[in-house]
């Protein structure tokens, strides 16, 4: 049991780590000059899902990766648009869960792309509302104008899927390949700690 309980200690403050380093850097970094929205942000909402078996801890992961990350970066000048980035990520958790019990291949497909289409679909949704707030708003307050706030979103929506391709793929590529070793270990009886990471089932 405290075996477990440091596992899930150490898995949700490097998830932390990993979305708190992964929003500072990226395209804010001029080294590595990746895309804006290419982040870990939506990969470690759906690993934390996926893993932890108290719900609460699964959201809890984004939204404090967020609410640290936030301290040091612009802010959005908007409620609205804070509420709508903020309840996207929370998607993600709640999809991980899903592939708990029997995981499938449609499973894992909808579980990664889904988040960056709520995201896409909402803070764009949210731009659009906060933008008809300004005298000199970008987008006009007809369908037109709607159309072009999402058009415009598209590149950013592009990279945010990328990114979640690509660390969903090092988040669940690593935990698979040490699940591997550790099932590799019960059965030859030389690594007994191996148990304790066998399967996501982490009880904080």
């Amino acid at each position: 049991m405290k075996r477990d309980m440091s596992l899930g200690i150490c898995l949700f403050f490097l998830l932390e780590a990993l979305g708190v380093v992964g929003r500072w850097l990226g395209p804010h970094d001029e080294w590595l000059a990746l895309a804006p929205n290419f982040t870990p942000m939506a990969a470690i909402g759906l690993f934390a899902g996926c893993f932890f078996a108290r719900r609460s801890v699964a959201l809890l992961v984004p939204l404090a990766a967020l609410v640290i990350s936030n301290m040091f970066l612009e802010s959005y000048g908007s409620g609205p648009l804070m509420a709508s980035v903020y309840g996207s990520f929370l998607v993600a958790p709640l999809l991980g869960r899903t592939l708990r019990v029997n995981p499938t291949a449609v499973k894992a497909i909808v579980a990664v792309t889904v988040p960056a289409l709520f995201f896409y679909l909402t803070t764009n949704l949210a731009q659009w509302l906060v933008d008809g707030q300004h005298v000199h708003m970008m987008y006009s307050r007809d369908w037109s104008g709607l159309a072009t706030c999402y058009a415009a979103g598209i590149p950013f929506f592009r990279w945010m899927l990328e990114g979640d391709l690509l660390f969903c793929g090092l988040l669940f590529g690593v935990y698979g390949l040490a699940r591997l070793v550790a099932l590799r270990g019960v059965r030859s009886g030389r690594f007994l700690v191996a148990t304790h990471v066998a399967r996501p089932d982490c009880r904080c």
